[in-house]
């Protein structure tokens, strides 16, 4: 990222601007979202394959992958 993109963006956040995406795949999302995240830590537990977990979810591989990353900064277990 450039220096000056990340001044702006950090500007932007101090004032209240910025604050990037939703997440729509998390523990207290509700209906589709929450059966989607639970069903993805399910599979992963059961050593499947991430192509297969998307495929059967109908998500994205990158999805999953995100989950993943936020599932381990967060430490929970899967």
């Amino acid at each position: 990222m450039l220096e000056r993109q990340e001044l702006g963006i950090a500007r932007a956040k101090a004032e209240g601007k910025y604050k990037g995406g939703t997440i729509q795949y998390h523990k207290n999302s509700k209906g589709r979202n929450l059966i989607v995240y639970t069903e993805v830590f399910r599979m992963l537990a059961e050593k499947k394959a991430v192509k297969k977990i998307a495929d059967t979810l109908k998500i994205s591989k990158n999805t999953i992958y995100v989950l993943k990353k936020r599932a381990y900064s967060e430490m929970i277990d899967f």
